[in-house]
């Protein structure tokens, strides 16, 4: 084999363990392999009390890409409205006036194993004090 047809041929290789990895690291991000509690709360920042959720605790299966959204719903308030449907246009939610929507935000998010494997995996890692070493870790580094 010339030195082309290898290096044509280990391109090809590569590409194909790329492609293998990128469908696994979408395969990890997608699963639902975690139960997220999330706790909401109206926006002060976004106006009067009636212009705010009411505070809620809800239950959420959740990919690693979803938990994703829900922290970045802790750095910028949400809104919801009645006539918001999932299938809305841009069109219909620009007709949504401002004093009618309602502000809300995440203020904690507790995310927990859900799958066997994953809670199996978190239970060992209980019992060998994994998290108490890290613990005693990062107070010692912080001390330094």
């Amino acid at each position: 084999m010339n030195e082309k047809a290898k290096e044509r041929e280990e391109f090809f290789k590569r590409e194909d363990r790329i492609e293998k990895q990128n469908a696994k690291i979408n395969e990890n991000l997608h699963k639902k392999d975690y139960l997220v509690t999330v706790f909401e709360e109206g926006d002060e920042l976004m106006g009067s009390s009636e212009n705010q959720i009411c505070p809620r605790r809800y239950y959420k299966l959740c990919s690693l890409e979803e938990i994703a959204e829900l922290i970045s719903f802790m750095k910028e308030p949400f809104w919801r409205h009645p006539d918001l449907r999932k299938d809305a246009s841009k069109k219909d939610i620009k007709k949504i006036k401002f004093e009618e929507k309602e502000w809300g935000i995440n203020s904690r998010i507790v995310i927990e194993p859900l799958t066997k494997e994953l809670e199996e995996q978190y239970l060992e890692r209980v019992k060998s004090n994994f998290f108490e070493h890290w613990r005693e870790y990062f107070a010692r580094k912080e001390i330094s």
